[in-house]
């Protein structure tokens, strides 16, 4: 006769609720964040007014003396009582939020695995997160990209080569800003002639500030 076993995925399909400063029955609004150091459980931050959290969010926060790169975290739901380092720090003391990345939320199913990989190892939450973090500066704003066109009055001084005239004709034909390899690639000249033709005021330079990133699609 065989048995049969039914088995509980340890990671479920809801996430808890949002912190929204104003929101906190006459105490300061607070939200748990999760910092990438040995700490097994999140600390509680203040939320500034007008300030909406979920839990997933990437926010900065200070720590000590410096600000440091955290994740909103999940209220624990597991007993009425507040976890160690969480709910127990007066609202005099606790320190705002600094700010909060527009990036989509780390997903539930990924913090639910870091909570998992942490008891199972016997390793600190924090420590199991910052491999998760492990390139902070991914969650700054990307820098702009120079582009380069072809000015539309060219300077009467404007000392113009074979290389340069090559450079002029294929900022003209492209018809929208290329970068200077893009420009040398279509030209068959070093990226230095594209700059300095640049520097000379033959070619105009704008900041190409790529797109924000997207939320995540839903599947359904």
């Amino acid at each position: 006769m065989t048995k049969s076993v039914v088995t509980k995925s340890v990671f479920s399909s809801t996430s808890a609720a949002g912190f929204r400063a104003g929101e906190s029955r006459g105490r300061r609004a607070r939200a748990p964040v999760l910092l990438p150091f040995p700490f097994d459980t999140p600390f509680d931050y203040a939320l500034p007014d007008g300030m909406t959290l979920v839990p997933g969010d990437y926010v900065r926060v200070p720590l000590g003396r410096k600000l440091v790169i955290g994740v909103v975290w999940d209220a624990d739901e597991t007993s009425g009582e507040a976890a160690p380092g969480r709910g127990r720090v007066p609202d005099s003391k606790l320190k705002p939020v600094a700010e909060r990345f527009d990036l989509p939320p780390m997903a539930l199913v990924t913090r639910q695995f870091i909570d998992w990989v942490a008891a199972y190892t016997l390793a600190a939450k924090g420590s199991v997160l910052k491999m998760a973090l492990s390139v902070p500066g991914a969650m700054d704003p990307p820098a702009p990209v120079p582009v380069y066109r072809a000015s539309a009055a060219l300077p009467p001084d404007l000392r113009l080569t074979a290389q340069r005239t090559r450079v002029l004709a294929a900022a003209s034909a492209a018809g929208l800003p290329l970068t200077a390899s893009e420009l040398a690639r279509d030209a068959s000249v070093g990226v230095g002639v594209v700059r300095a033709l640049a520097a000379s005021g033959g070619l105009d330079r704008l900041d190409l500030v790529p797109g924000a990133p997207t939320d995540l699609p839903d599947p359904d």
